[in-house]
C-alpha cells in the first residue's frame, strides 16, 4: 500500500509570485467555477473582476522584478554587459542554403552544402603557384630530415602548463570535448601534472593526438552578404583547449630551434614568424 499511494506534488509558481498573488488567484479560479456552476450575472461579474485585479498584479509584479534586475547590474561582475548583449541579440534563424546541389532546407543537407563549398575553396592553386619557392621548401626540409641530429626536445613542466593555461581567454568556446577554458584553469595540482606527463610524451614520441586535431566548425554570416550562399559564410574551427595547450608547448621549441638557426623565415610561413615574434 506505501509503494502504491499517491503523493500529491504542489504545483511551483514560476517567478516566485508572492503568497498574495497565488491566495488572489486561487480565489479567482474558485469564482469562476462559481459563476459557470450557477450561471448567475453576480457571480460572473466577480469572476470578472478577480481576473482583472489578477492580471494587474501580475504586470505589476513583473515590473518590479525588472527593475530590480537592472538595479541589480553592475559592470565588475559584467552582468550588464550580458544583459545588454541579450537585449541586442537578433539572431535569426539559417535560411535554406542554395549549394552546388542545389536548394537545401534539413541541417544535414545545409551541412553537406557548406562542406561542399569548404572542399571548393580550399583545393590547392597550383597554377598560380611559385614552383621554384615549392622547390626550395622542399628541399630544405629534406636536408633538415637528413642531417639526423640528435636534439632531445625540451620536457615542459606543470609550472609552464600551468602559465599557458592561465593565458587562456575564459570566454571562448570549448572544441569537440566540451572542457572550457574556466574549468582548465580551475583544475587542481595533480591533474596539471598528469596533462604534463601526456604532453612531454607527445613530445618524445613525436605525436600529435588526433583527437585534439579535430575541431567543431562553426558558420558566421558575413555582413553585407546574401546568407543563402554558404560561400557567404566565415568558417570558424573550435579546437580542444588541452590541444591549443600543447601546440603552445610545442611553438615555445620551435622558436627556440628557429634562433638557434635550424629553420628560416622561408621555411615555416610568415604567420608562423609574425605570431612567434
Amino acid at each position: 500500500m506505501t509503494h502504491s499511494t499517491r503523493i500529491r506534488v504542489e504545483p511551483r509558481h514560476k517567478n516566485n509570485v508572492p503568497q498574495w498573488i497565488v491566495d488572489l488567484i486561487r480565489a479567482k479560479n474558485l469564482a469562476r467555477r462559481l459563476a459557470h456552476r450557477t450561471g448567475d450575472a453576480v457571480d460572473r461579474r466577480e469572476a470578472n473582476r478577480l481576473g482583472n485585479e489578477v492580471k494587474y498584479a501580475l504586470i505589476d509584479h513583473r515590473n518590479d522584478q525588472w527593475e530590480r534586475k537592472l538595479e541589480s547590474l553592475t559592470a565588475e561582475d559584467n552582468s550588464i554587459w550580458r544583459m545588454a548583449k541579450a537585449l541586442r541579440s537578433n539572431k535569426k534563424p539559417l535560411p535554406p542554403i542554395h549549394g552546388t546541389r542545389g536548394l537545401v532546407f534539413s541541417n544535414e543537407e545545409k551541412a553537406e552544402a557548406f562542406a561542399d563549398s569548404l572542399e571548393l575553396q580550399c583545393r590547392p592553386n597550383i597554377e598560380d603557384a611559385d614552383v621554384d619557392h615549392i622547390e626550395r621548401i622542399e628541399h630544405q626540409v629534406e636536408d633538415i630530415l637528413s642531417r639526423q641530429i640528435e636534439t632531445s626536445t625540451t620536457p615542459t613542466s606543470p609550472a609552464e602548463v600551468r602559465k599557458i593555461i592561465g593565458s587562456l581567454k575564459v570566454k571562448k568556446a570549448p572544441g569537440p570535448d566540451n572542457i572550457p577554458n574556466k574549468a582548465l584553469k580551475l583544475l587542481p595540482d595533480r591533474v596539471v601534472v598528469a596533462l604534463t606527463t601526456i604532453i612531454n610524451a607527445s613530445l618524445r614520441l613525436c605525436h600529435f593526438p588526433s583527437r585534439w586535431k579535430k575541431a567543431n566548425v562553426i558558420f558566421i554570416p558575413k555582413p553585407g552578404k546574401d546568407p543563402k550562399f554558404p560561400q557567404n559564410h566565415r568558417p570558424i574551427s573550435l579546437l580542444s583547449s588541452i590541444g591549443k595547450v600543447l601546440e603552445k608547448v610545442i611553438l615555445t621549441r620551435l622558436v627556440r630551434s628557429g634562433t638557434a638557426g635550424l629553420f628560416t623565415s622561408s621555411t615555416l610561413p610568415a604567420c608562423h614568424w609574425r605570431w612567434s615574434n
